[in-house]
């Protein structure tokens, strides 16, 4: 079927059973928010999900882009937000999210990669800035105009943990360790003099980079938990994580990736994400085991599921909440 076939003609009978089963699993997201646990998908505009999250006639693919997040929120207490770390989140598209949601509802944006970028990559969308050092890496008053203030003012408490998304370093700040955790520690804080209420996740995606001795220098941020290609398995980083024994302000997780496995691979073999390729089994057990030691200690948690990891992420989500 065409994508825009999704949208066409007469709406189609709704699938009883997964309209129930799209009810129950809303049930009980909404209820584990009321303690503070949230789960939630890395993004949320994704036609294949028509008939399993969406149940309502959009006559257009743009009508769905524009609109498909009030429906989302029926089911999901919170949701990701890639579309703001390549650029800055625009008002009115700030605007959009705030009319939709539920002010329960959380959104963990990602900083734009103009702060968290130490270099700009060598791809065609930098030009002549290409492996150049990045002037604004890290800066304070750049985020703070562009991106907090903005993000704080018109989501208010809609605002989850901002995302500090680290994606490809050179060796050269790698060898920094404990160095640039410090120096992610003085942003954070320098931040939070101004809007006290933002909390921050940092996530890495360098192997050399998921230490004890890094995670400990982030403070007040929180390590996030990541699966991704080039890092090692989230098991082992939860389980470095609690070495620490940190009265963290609250957990994250996000499953992007099996280590080991490109996006495009994935992209290529699950697409249009509509159903599960596979069951991850450890990935799935470290998130209950967040999952419930965030519960017995009272900490706030954030699971952010992406289709990459297994093909559905709506899916996944619910297996795991339902075997838990």
């Amino acid at each position: 079927m065409l994508q825009q076939d999704l949208f066409a003609g007469e709406p189609a009978a709704l699938p009883t059973q997964e309209r129930r089963s799209n009810l129950a699993l809303g049930a009980r997201l909404w209820a584990l928010a009321e303690d503070h646990i949230y789960f939630g998908t890395s993004s949320w505009k994704y036609p294949a999900w028509k008939n399993s999250i969406y149940f309502d006639d959009y006559q257009t693919k743009v009508a769905f882009d524009k609109n498909c997040l009030t429906e989302y929120a029926k089911t999901f207490p919170a949701v990701g937000g890639d579309f703001s770390f390549y650029q800055w989140p625009h008002s009115s598209m700030l605007r959009e999210i705030a009319t939709q949601c539920p002010t329960k509802f959380r959104i963990v944006l990602k900083c734009t990669d103009l702060i968290t970028m130490a270099h700009f990559p060598r791809i065609p969308r930098w030009k002549d800035l290409a492996g150049l050092q990045n002037p604004n890496f890290l800066n304070v008053d750049l985020f703070v105009e562009h991106f907090a203030g903005p993000c704080s003012a018109i989501l208010g408490e809609r605002l989850g943990p901002v995302l500090l998304e680290f994606t490809a370093f050179r060796d050269e700040i790698v060898t920094l360790g404990p160095e640039l955790g410090h120096r992610i520690s003085q942003f954070v804080k320098a931040v939070n003099l101004r809007f006290p209420e933002i909390q921050f996740a940092v996530e890495f995606r360098n192997r050399a980079l998921a230490v004890p001795a890094l995670f400990e220098c982030l403070e007040p941020a929180v390590p996030a938990m990541t699966s991704w290609t080039r890092m090692i398995a989230i098991e082992e980083q939860w389980t470095r994580l609690l070495k620490l024994k940190r009265n963290w302000p609250f957990l994250m997780a996000r499953p992007v990736l099996r280590p080991g496995k490109l996006k495009a691979d994935a992209d290529a073999q699950y697409s249009p994400f509509g159903r599960l390729h596979e069951r991850i089994t450890p990935m799935r057990a470290t998130l209950i085991d967040m999952w419930q030691f965030a519960r017995a200690h009272n900490i706030p948690s954030y699971f952010m599921i992406s289709n990459t990891i297994e093909g559905c992420a709506h899916r996944t989500i619910a297996e795991i909440v339902e075997s838990s």
